[in-house]
């Protein structure tokens, strides 16, 4: 099995393959892929219609080669950053991880530009020790999903201020939002 074969096994276990209800943005999902994502690839087709095959080329060809993930050295770092993708978008996970390398001891000066390219890579296939960069790196994620979630509640707040939605609505938002960062703070310790 090649890596990407084991990271997408990995990854679908973490999203699930099947057509959720609508996630606390309101999307509907499927393989962990939104609608409004397919909207911006070559794939000309509704969420609840795709399949596990097409999925699995989204994700080696919109994530784990635009990610260069195939060219990192590490394994873990490799997944971490694939799988963190998934959730915050390409730039915040890329910048994230510049941040861990700069962090990391190791004498890196990235920019943190939120862009993959030759420097970035390079760096991280000089990293001598990985898993502390994982570990760093896991730290930094963790910060990202607790800052996101702050922002989602206080956006929602506003809402709940302006009456656009009820103090149920809210409470109902708050719980699924929080189930889903503590799964997201979960997965980050998974992929370390």
């Amino acid at each position: 099995m090649d890596r990407f074969d084991e990271f997408f096994d990995i990854l679908m276990e973490n999203e699930g393959v099947d057509y959720t209800t609508p996630s606390y943005d309101g999307q509907h999902t499927k393989f962990g892929i939104t609608q409004s994502f397919i909207d911006g690839t070559e794939y000309n087709l509704q969420v609840k219609d795709l399949d596990l095959k097409t999925a699995k080329k989204i994700y080696e060809k919109e994530f784990w080669c635009k990610l260069h993930c195939h060219k990192l050295n590490s394994k873990k770092l490799a997944f971490s950053l694939c799988d963190f993708s998934v959730n915050v978008g390409h730039k915040r996970a890329i910048r994230t991880l510049q941040r861990a390398v700069n962090l990391s001891g190791e004498g890196f000066k990235l920019k943190e530009d939120g862009i993959i390219g030759r420097n970035t890579v390079n760096a991280l296939n000089l990293i001598l020790e990985p898993f502390n960069t994982s570990i760093i790196y896991t730290r930094e994620k963790v910060k990202e999903y607790n800052y996101l979630n702050s922002k989602r509640y206080e956006s929602k707040i506003e809402v709940l201020e302006n009456g656009v939605i009820s103090h149920n609505e809210f409470e109902q938002y708050i719980r699924k939002w929080q189930e889903i960062h503590s799964g997201w703070v979960n997965r980050s310790f998974k992929m370390m």
